[in-house]
Order: C-alpha cells, then sequence, then structure tokens
C-alpha cells in the first residue's frame, strides 16, 4: 500500500520525466525503422494522426498537383484517403 501511494503522489512530479522517457523509448523504436526524428514531441502528434499527406517537390514543378496513389496504414487503396486527399488540396 506504501508503494502505491507514493508511485501515486510521485506521479505529478515525475510526470515530465515519465513522457520524456516514453517518447525517447518510441524514437529509438522509430530509429530502428529508418525514422529520424528532429523534433522529440513530433512522435506525439505522429501517433496521433489519422491522415497524413505528404508530396515531394520535383525539380521541374508544374505549378499542378497531381495524385498518384491514395494508400491507408494497410497499403491498400482507400475512398476515404482520396476524398481527404482531395480536401487537403482543394483547401
Amino acid at each position: 500500500m506504501f508503494a502505491i501511494a507514493t508511485a501515486v503522489g510521485l506521479t505529478p512530479e515525475m510526470l515530465p520525466m515519465i513522457v520524456t522517457t516514453n517518447l525517447v523509448k518510441g524514437a529509438r523504436d522509430m530509429a530502428k525503422e529508418g525514422t529520424i526524428m528532429k523534433n522529440i514531441n513530433a512522435i506525439q502528434n505522429f501517433g496521433a494522426m489519422d491522415i497524413l499527406c505528404t508530396d515531394k517537390t520535383g525539380t521541374l514543378t508544374q505549378d499542378k498537383v497531381i495524385l498518384e496513389y491514395h494508400y491507408n496504414t494497410s497499403c491498400q487503396e482507400d475512398r476515404e484517403v482520396l476524398h481527404s486527399a482531395f480536401l487537403n488540396s482543394y483547401f
């Protein structure tokens, strides 16, 4: 009972350290997969994302958006992702 009471009492004081430790663990796991994070707090935002739209700026810019792929997290084409990509490019 004392250990539980101590842990509950120390949690607010140690919360920044607990969060940072978990983010560092996430960064190490992502680094093993080849992902490099410049800002460690971005890991928390990355985990909260539902849709990620990326683009590559080419050497020759055509001044128009061309959608080539619209995959979900299972690497399958998804109409909802296509709709979200359309809204992203439109607005």
